[in-house]
């Protein structure tokens, strides 16, 4: 989807935010392809006036600050300023999605070492910032971008605790709802009904390019357990947790491509196999490896042994 940049210059504000005191320490990094910004020259009447009144009612002291349009009449993303403080923000026309305060420096050596731990080589980290607002979420986190070869991520850590959660994604800058039916495209729908589900919800997020990914959750409304769905850009299955549809004994029953990423695991991390090979799509597969470093990881390759999905996840007592 193309993207309009707007300027709008508004009054100075001083506001405050509170930091929650937190008992654990997570670490979520979110990967993707790396991205191309939009080139497009300013068009400053496509920016409903109820939008602005909403942002500067909230901020009414923000300064340089540019208001984006990520999809026409509905989200918008804004970077602005206040006092010598920077922020980013997705919105939609009601309210802040997720806002963020830009932080100079480099991220905690505390952090950094648990980076290095993950399988990761040519990494690059930059963007550091404290999430101070999320419609989802009651906690603040702090979070940085993560380039990795090929991939870029979102890593995020609650600061406080000894116990760490690594996660690997498609990168995201900001996320929203799924309310209704209404918020999925038809492809979507379409593997939903044929589960003949009737409630659904979740969350779809959006990249640097505007492109969306959804994490679906549908029930029947029987008391009977649902399913969770991964879709991409285009709206086409990544996993689900309902009715896999084949489950391998060991490695030896995968075909030759996914043995040879799975001894790479083992010789970068020492993963091994633990609970079972799982087909979650047609023509992919869904692994848990685990390794004597109390790491856990879950990958999800497609048919030819290539990397959609991966969660690391490291725990520190």
């Amino acid at each position: 989807m193309n993207r309009r940049l707007v300027r709008k210059t508004l009054p100075a504000h001083t506001f405050q935010y509170s930091v929650l005191a937190a008992l654990g320490c997570m670490l979520f990094l979110f990967g993707c392809n790396s991205v191309v910004e939009p080139n497009e020259p300013p068009v400053l009447s496509e920016i409903p006036e109820k939008v602005v009144k909403m942002f500067s009612t909230r901020f009414p002291n923000a300064t340089e600050t540019t208001i984006r349009i990520v999809e026409k009449d509905r989200l918008w993303e804004v970077n602005y300023k206040v006092d010598d403080q920077r922020f980013y923000a997705g919105m939609d026309s009601n309210r802040i999605l997720r806002r963020s305060r830009l932080i100079a420096g480099s991220i905690p050596d505390s952090v950094q070492q648990y980076v290095n731990a993950a399988p990761a080589t040519g990494v690059m980290i930059s963007n550091y910032q404290e999430e101070v607002e999320s419609f989802h979420r009651n906690y603040n986190m702090y979070t940085a971008r993560y380039r990795s070869q090929d991939k870029e991520y979102l890593m995020g850590w609650v600061a406080g605790s000894r116990s760490y959660m690594i996660r690997s994604e498609p990168f995201y800058k900001f996320e929203y709802p799924i309310n209704s039916r209404a918020d999925l495209p038809a492809n979507i729908l379409a593997v939903i009904d044929s589960e003949q589900f009737i409630h659904v919800g979740g969350l779809v997020f959006i990249n640097e390019k505007n492109e969306r990914r959804y994490q679906v959750s549908a029930s029947n409304g029987d008391g009977m357990p649902g399913g969770d769905y991964v879709f991409d850009k285009d709206g086409n299955l990544i996993s689900t947790n309902y009715k896999p549809a084949k489950t391998f004994a060991s490695a030896n029953e995968v075909p030759e491509s996914v043995r040879q990423y799975l001894d790479r695991l083992n010789a970068q991390g020492g993963f091994t196999f633990q609970l079972g090979y799982q087909m979650r799509i047609n023509n992919g597969y869904w692994i848990y490896l685990s390794n004597s470093n109390r790491q856990t990881l879950e990958v999800i390759l497609d048919q030819n042994a290539k990397e959609l999905e991966t969660v690391h996840t490291k725990y520190i007592d």
